[in-house]
């Protein structure tokens, strides 16, 4: 009897520890998000954000990986984004372990780790950014990401307006003829 005591007793023990391994919340992949303002160098081979990542306006979605090399971007995209958003592909092993950045201040990540949003900062046309993703993992991690953000009116419309107005407000003035 105590024998077979003995071996419930094992049994059990390696059941709890299986369990408590092999559990949901165990991710195999952790992946910390970097996100940083940039000064080009010299010999920098540099992306932009619309022409070759296809992230032209709020919404729009690239698919990416982490075993891609690090990305130096510009923002051709003609919006001053507030936000970037990130999702883990859902069959993938693997959840967001933080991030690093120097332009969004704040950073959340969903309960189930699948999905970091960066926010609290912007980055205007024309400015560069660094992107990079860490993980622990040899596993290609896959993801995707979209921005928020706000349109910039380009300085020749604001001009043209100006322009207009201006040219109206003198022809009625020549009309009604005052001066």
């Amino acid at each position: 009897m105590k024998k077979l005591q003995a071996a419930a007793a094992i049994v059990g023990t390696t059941l709890i520890t299986i369990a408590s391994t092999c559990g949901v919340g165990h991710a195999a992949g952790l992946v910390t998000n970097i996100v940083q303002s940039y000064t080009p160098q010299p010999n920098d081979t540099i992306f932009n954000l619309c022409y070759t990542f296809i992230l032209c306006k709020p919404g729009d979605v690239t698919v990416s990986h982490t075993d891609q090399p690090f990305a130096l971007a510009k923002n051709d995209t003609g919006f001053n984004i507030s936000s970037f958003i990130y999702t883990i592909n859902p069959g993938q092993d693997a959840v967001w372990n933080g991030a690093n950045s120097n332009i969004f201040s704040n950073i959340q990540t969903s309960a189930d780790g699948k999905t970091q949003t960066l926010s609290g900062g912007n980055i205007p046309p024309g400015s560069y950014i660094l992107f990079d993703k860490k993980t622990n993992t040899s596993t290609d991690i896959v993801f995707v990401s979209s921005f928020t953000g706000t349109a910039v009116p380009e300085p020749s419309s604001a001009l043209e307006v100006s322009i207009l107005g201006i040219l109206g407000t003198g022809w009625l003035i020549k009309r009604k003829g005052i001066g």
